[in-house]
């Protein structure tokens, strides 16, 4: 049976139209992320130890933080409806690839919003992340912390351990919350980047530079409502009862 034309605008699409019979349109499968034997139940010890905090006067103290880097110009593949005889119409062909443009950026998130966001030039090392520190978490903690209470909560990343930054985090008395290794899905500020990378793909044809993309960047950093930010600390008992429930395995967060 030949397969329904629909206009082009409408037919654009993210994956390939639906397999013959089936209930919708295909799509890529989840990557898979196998979490080691040994993390798994260091990753259940956590959350049995965790899952009767309450968000008020516990989880609302904890600073969540991370690195990531943003790319633009990476090509996804797109699908369209056409006519046969219609392959090379400027509506049915693909723009020309872009360059490769992407930062390396940290940021922290608090349960009043997002805290600081910091560029870094290449990779994080251990001197680059305690500058990160000493010039980005203590102005949130001074503006959201005034009585010290904070928690302060990095994953298990080498720079984040090395012998440099623990003496730094000792030295200036940093009040840290011990992570279980392979959880990103405990971590609330993943969310964060992948909703800002998403509203990045709106702005794309507009960036062209690295300053364009810092820009964008920075824009929609202050501009994550509040309210989206508790949402996610208000998820916090959810993830770890799943963390719970599938034995230590990675979660849909």
């Amino acid at each position: 049976m030949q397969a329904p034309l629909y206009p082009l605008k409408a037919a654009l699409s993210r994956g390939p139209p639906a397999l013959s019979g089936g209930p919708g349109p295909s799509r890529p499968p989840h990557n898979s992320t196998t979490v080691r034997k040994n993390n798994k139940r260091n990753r259940v010890a956590w959350c049995r130890g965790k899952r009767n905090l309450p968000i008020t006067g516990y989880w609302d103290r904890v600073v969540f933080s991370d690195e990531s880097k943003v790319d633009i110009g990476l090509n996804s593949r797109v699908y369209i409806w056409r006519k046969v005889g219609e392959e090379w119409l400027p509506a049915c062909t693909a723009p020309p690839p872009r360059k490769r443009i992407s930062v390396m950026i940290w940021g922290c998130v608090t349960f009043n919003g997002v805290g600081t966001l910091a560029f870094v030039d290449g990779n994080i090392n251990a001197d680059k992340y305690i500058n990160i520190l000493e010039d980005n978490l203590w102005p949130v903690i001074a503006r959201h912390f005034p009585k010290n209470d904070y928690i302060y909560q990095d994953d298990n990343a080498p720079v984040h351990r090395a012998r440099s930054v623990v003496k730094y985090r000792l030295e200036n008395k940093i009040r840290a919350m011990t992570w279980p290794a392979q959880s990103p899905d405990l971590n609330i500020i993943e969310n964060v980047w992948y909703r800002l990378k998403r509203e990045l793909q709106r702005e794309a044809e507009s960036i062209h530079t690295v300053d364009d993309l810092q820009s964008a960047i920075r824009c929609i950093w202050e501009n994550l409502p509040v309210n989206y930010i508790r949402s996610l600390y208000q998820s916090i008992p959810r993830r770890i009862t799943s963390v719970l429930k599938a034995n230590g395995n990675i979660t849909k967060y």
